[in-house]
C-alpha cells in the first residue's frame, strides 16, 4: 500500500509539473513563427550567445549551495541554506558588475572597439553585456526558490511560475519586435526571469535567519558541493554551451541564431518532460535513499522508461527536420532543420540521463561526477578543435559534435548507472 502511495503521488507530482512546463514551452514555441519573423537570424545568434553565457554562469552563482536546501532534516535548517544560496548569488552578480564596470573603463582607456565587430562578440557591446550581472542574480534567486518550494512539494506554485514566465517573456519579446527594438529578445529575458522570481516568492517563503554566524555554519557543513559539485556542474554547462560560444567565435552569427532556434525547439522534450521528472525524482530519490540505502532500481527503471519516451520526439525530428522548420518557421530557417535533426542524435541520449542526473548530488558522489565530467569537456573540446584545424564547414561541424556528445551521454549514464549499483547501503540509521 505504502508502495503504490509513492508511485501515485509521484505521478502526480509530475503531472503538475509537466502540465506547468508544457504550457509554458507552448507558450514561446507557438509564438516562434512570429517572433523569426520579427527577429533577424543575427539576433536570435546574439540571444543564443547571451543565453550560453548566462547558462554557464547560472551554475556557479550559488555556490551550488541551492541543492542543499533539500537535505537538512528541519525546515529551518533548509531555510538557512536557502538564505546563504542567494547571499552568494548576491556577491557573485555584484562581482560580475564591477567587472563590467572595470571592461567599460578598458574599453574607453585602450580603445577596445573591435571587438564589437567579430562574429558573435558583438555582445559584449553595451546593450548586451550590461543585462548579465542582474540576469544572474535573478537565475541565482530563482534556483534557490525552486528547490525550496520542491522541498515543500509545493509543485502547483512552481508550475504557475514556469507558466507566468513564458507568458511575460513572450509578450515583451513580441511587443518589443513590433515596436522594432532591437534588444527585444533580451529584454524579454529578463522580463521573464523577474516574473518567476515575482511568483515563488508569493507563498511559503522560508523565514528569516537570526544570525550571520549560522550561515557560515552551513556553508562548511555543505562545502562538497562549492569544492566538488560546482566543477563538475560547471564543466557539464560548459560542455553545453560550448558549441555555441565556439561558432560565435569561428561562423557568421546567423549560423549561430539557425543553431540557437534549433536547439530552443529540440530542448522542449528535455524541459517538458525532462525537468518535471527530474525535479520529482530528486524528492523521491532522497527519501528513498534514506529509507532503503540504495536508489539502483528506482533509477534504473525510470531511466529505461525516459529512453523509449524519448525515441518518439527526437526520431520524428531526425526523420521530418528540414520540412517541419521550413513550414513552421519560414523557408529562411530550413538551415535550423537540418542542424536539429543532428541535434537529435545527441539529444535521445542526453534526455534520459537528464532525467536522472541528480542521483550524484543525492548520494553526493561529487568525485565520480567530476572525473566524467572532465572527460566529457575534453572530448567536446577536442572535437571542436578537430573541425577548427580542418577548416570543417559549420554543418558538418554541428554533425560531428552531435555524435560525440550522444556517446559521451551513453556512456555517462552507464557510469552512473553502475556507481549506484555497487555503491554500499547508505540508509539513514
Amino acid at each position: 500500500m505504502l508502495h503504490q502511495k509513492l508511485n501515485n503521488e509521484f505521478i502526480r507530482n509530475v503531472i503538475i509539473l509537466m502540465t506547468g512546463t508544457a504550457t509554458a514551452q507552448a507558450i514561446p514555441i507557438l509564438i516562434s513563427p512570429l517572433l523569426t519573423r520579427l527577429y533577424s537570424p543575427e539576433q536570435f545568434g546574439i540571444w543564443a550567445l547571451l543565453m550560453s553565457i548566462i547558462g554557464v554562469l547560472g551554475v556557479i552563482a550559488n555556490g551550488r549551495y541551492q541543492h542543499a536546501i533539500m537535505l537538512p532534516d528541519k525546515k529551518e535548517d533548509a531555510a538557512r541554506v536557502f538564505y546563504l544560496s542567494c547571499i552568494i548569488a548576491l556577491c557573485f552578480s555584484a562581482l560580475l558588475f564591477l567587472l563590467y564596470i572595470y571592461w567599460k573603463f578598458f574599453e574607453v582607456l585602450h580603445g577596445a572597439h573591435d571587438l564589437h565587430d567579430s562574429h558573435g562578440y558583438k555582445l559584449l557591446s553595451d546593450g548586451y553585456c550590461f543585462i548579465l550581472p542582474f540576469s544572474i542574480l535573478l537565475v541565482g534567486i530563482w534556483q534557490s526558490l525552486s528547490v525550496w518550494q520542491n522541498r515543500i512539494k509545493n509543485y502547483r506554485l512552481m508550475a504557475i511560475g514556469r507558466i507566468t514566465q513564458a507568458f511575460v517573456s513572450s509578450a515583451v519579446m513580441l511587443i518589443f519586435g513590433y515596436l522594432e527594438v532591437e534588444q527585444g529578445l533580451l529584454h524579454g529575458l529578463l522580463a521573464g526571469q523577474l516574473a518567476i522570481v515575482l511568483v515563488l516568492l508569493s507563498k511559503d517563503r522560508p523565514k528569516n535567519v537570526e544570525s550571520s554566524g549560522i550561515l557560515v555554519k552551513y556553508a562548511k557543513k555543505y562545502s562538497k558541493f562549492p569544492i566538488y559539485d560546482i566543477w563538475a556542474s560547471l564543466l557539464n554547462s560548459i560542455s553545453a554551451h560550448l558549441p555555441i560560444i565556439f561558432f560565435s567565435y569561428l561562423f557568421m552569427v546567423d549560423q549561430v541564431g539557425y543553431y540557437g532556434l534549433a536547439l530552443k525547439v529540440m530542448v522542449i522534450p528535455v524541459t517538458l518532460i525532462g525537468a518535471a521528472v527530474s525535479q520529482v525524482y530528486y524528492e523521491k530519490a532522497a527519501k528513498t535513499l534514506a529509507d532503503t540505502g540504495n536508489i539502483f532500481i528506482l533509477t534504473s527503471k525510470l531511466y529505461t522508461r525516459m529512453i523509449f519516451i524519448g525515441v518518439i520526439p527526437f526520431g520524428l525530428v531526425f526523420l521530418f527536420g528540414e520540412f517541419g522548420f521550413s513550414l513552421v518557421f519560414g523557408e529562411s530557417w530550413s538551415a535550423a532543420g537540418t542542424i536539429a535533426k543532428y541535434m537529435a542524435i545527441w539529444l535521445i541520449f542526453k534526455f534520459p540521463y537528464f532525467c536522472i542526473s541528480t542521483a550524484y548530488v543525492i548520494v553526493q558522489n561529487f568525485k565520480f561526477s567530476l572525473i566524467f565530467n572532465i572527460c566529457s569537456f575534453i572530448l567536446q573540446i577536442l572535437v571542436l578543435v578537430f573541425c577548427f584545424m580542418n577548416k570543417i564547414d559549420f554543418l558538418d561541424a554541428v554533425l560531428y559534435f552531435s555524435i560525440v556528445n550522444g556517446v559521451v551521454y551513453f556512456i555517462g549514464s552507464l557510469v552512473l548507472l553502475f556507481t549506484l549499483k555497487v555503491m554500499p547501503c547508505m540508509k539513514s540509521s
